[in-house]
């Protein structure tokens, strides 16, 4: 009993990974023919614990294909044999191993435990995705082609060497091999010293890409590293992908729902001031009358919310050709009846340097959108304020209600036009006029701090995860959506069209993890930066602090018994 007690499935995966590692032919042979031997033994000797062994096996198997296959998008049977292919044919066998996939039996056991005749043939090494790898580049993975031998080669012999990684362990597959060891030096140095040698190996920097990522889960506790700003405990892989791993360029179809992006965002704009001016009635009244005077009335606020958008996205784009980052250009707009536009949605079309690329990219939009719709916005109450009786009457006019939904809004729109003097009680019929660049910034200001949201792949997500790291990054984002759904729950009605069809855009195009930058360990700013303070350290940290202080304030709702007591105040200061 004890020791049928040894013989579980752990011993036949230490076998075939004995093989996949053997460097010469015969002694490759010879251990996948005892592998075999053992097999049959074990057939013949005891075939219950035969079945329990091949049963342990088929379930790891398939937990690990049950925990890849919902990433596959395009041809998920195609993706899921190449991985299962690259798990248990690790020890380029001269016979190739057929794994079989059809809906109820995604796996062929038998020939994999070498039974029905293949005995001797399958000798499996179960290869897991490495966890500092995130998962999203799983199908990149699946569409690049294979690392050669002779690069595999190259990678452990001439590149990480004990002199730059001592105690080194290597696991590779046909399209990943990571290095773990002790650096001779800083992480950085090392980095730098690898790039350098790929670069000095000719071709090799063309077909191949080197990361050094953080593994997070379980990470050795000897090289353990703590991240800087989330305080994890990680330990840093090399990990280098086949060169075309990456991005997919636009194609026909994204291209084809750009070009329907821009056509139903300047609907939704054009409805958007319709309704904005509808409150008029002298608007009103022309409209009905088939006036085509309207149109002046109704072209400003469309051209001035997309003009906004297009700073927001040019800051995007000029920063990313600044700093060597490739982006999605013209970007896919986001539609929205409630206020016009929502944003864009602007993809990566390569990995970010580092984390201070990741950082310097993501924040531009949302720094130069702020920046253009504050303008906006000043300019706009400037404007309402100034504005004789007979002006006002031909303004679109709001809902005084409506900044009810945005705490920052509501302030400053209160120091020049006194929204806060109409009562509660009839903020559901009271109309604020205003000027088409006020409501113009309005939009800017919302589609900004919406954007500016930690959330996955938005702008704001980025930038926690350039600045938090992926781990973190990711439990924000899960905290953020929470949050908002609590307060979608709690908030007043005028809060929710708004905040809920966002919310929606958001869970089914932006909620997931972007993708990570090429040297995820070195933070957005080291200690030798926060000695310095160079000029770029400080305009990131102002960068910062002034987009969450703007969308915190934006996107924080006017508490109910705030507004009641600045309506109760102004109502006694203005007894008349």
């Amino acid at each position: 009993v004890e020791e049928k007690s040894l013989v579980r499935k752990e011993m036949f995966f230490r076998l075939a990974e004995l093989i996949n590692i053997s460097p010469k032919a015969e002694e490759k042979q010879r251990l996948m023919d005892l592998y075999s031997v053992m097999l049959d033994c074990l057939k013949e000797t005891d075939a219950t614990l035969f079945e329990e062994v091949k049963s342990d096996i088929s379930k790891e198997l398939l937990g690990e294909s049950n925990r890849i296959k919902p990433l596959t998008l395009k041809d998920p049977t195609n993706v899921y044999d190449q991985v299962l292919q690259q798990w248990v044919q690790q020890a380029n066998l001269s016979t190739p191993l057929i794994i079989s996939t059809n809906g109820s039996t995604p796996l062929d056991l038998l020939n994999l435990l070498g039974v029905n005749g293949t005995s001797g043939m399958g000798a499996p090494t179960v290869i897991r995705f490495p966890s500092a790898v995130p998962m999203n580049m799983m199908p990149m993975l699946m569409r690049s082609p294979e690392l050669s031998k002779q690069d595999i080669t190259l990678l452990r012999e001439a590149v990480f060497t004990p002199d730059i990684l001592n105690n080194s362990i290597v696991d590779s597959s046909s399209v990943i091999i990571t290095f773990r060891g002790d650096p001779c030096g800083s992480i950085q140095e090392t980095y730098s010293k690898a790039l350098r040698r790929i670069a000095l190996v000719p071709g090799l920097a063309d077909r191949v890409r080197l990361f050094v990522l953080p593994e997070y889960r379980l990470p050795d506790a000897k090289r353990t590293v703590l991240e800087k700003y989330s305080g994890n405990k990680f330990e840093p892989v090399f990990t280098v992908f086949p060169k075309n791993a990456g991005p997919s360029k636009r194609d026909s179809v994204e291209l084809a729902v750009a070009i329907s992006a821009v056509v139903t965002s300047v609907v939704a704009c054009f409805i958007y001031s319709v309704d904005l001016n509808s409150y008029n009635p002298k608007f009103f009244a022309q409209a009905m009358a088939g006036d085509e005077a309207v149109v002046a009335s109704i072209v400003p606020i469309v051209g001035g919310i997309l003009l906004l958008q297009a700073v927001h996205d040019a800051g995007h784009y000029l920063m990313g050709r600044l700093r060597g980052l490739e982006l999605l250009f013209p970007s896919v707009l986001l539609p929205s009846l409630q206020i016009g536009l929502f944003g864009s949605v602007t993809r990566l079309l390569a990995f970010p340097k580092d984390r201070k690329q990741l950082f310097d990219v993501a924040i531009a939009g949302p720094l130069c959108g702020f920046i253009a719709s504050l303008l906006c916005l000043f300019s706009g109450l400037s404007l309402t304020a100034e504005a004789t009786p007979e002006m006002l009457a031909t303004f679109p006019q709001v809902p005084t209600g409506f900044f009810q939904i945005s705490l920052l809004l509501h302030e400053i729109v209160d120091q020049y036009l006194h929204i806060s003097s109409v009562p509660i009680s009839s903020y559901a019929t009271a109309l604020t006029p205003v000027h088409p660049l006020l409501a113009v910034g309005i939009v800017g200001m919302l589609s900004n701090a919406f954007n500016f949201m930690p959330i996955g792949k938005l702008d704001g997500g980025r930038v926690a995860m350039s600045i938090a790291g992926r781990q973190s990054a990711n439990t924000i984002s899960f905290f953020t959506l929470l949050s908002q759904a609590l307060t979608l729950l709690t908030s007043s009605s005028a809060v929710s069209p708004v905040s809920l069809f966002w919310i929606i855009t958001v869970v089914f195009l932006q909620r997931g993890a972007d993708l990570p930058p090429e040297d995820d360990v070195t933070p957005v700013a080291t200690d030798e930066d926060d000695a310095k303070k160079s000029p770029a350290w400080i305009l990131r940290m102002l960068s910062f602090a002034f987009c969450v202080v703007l969308t915190a304030g934006v996107l924080l709702p006017v508490p109910l018994d705030l507004a009641a007591t600045q309506n109760a105040a102004t109502i006694l200061s203005n007894p008349t």
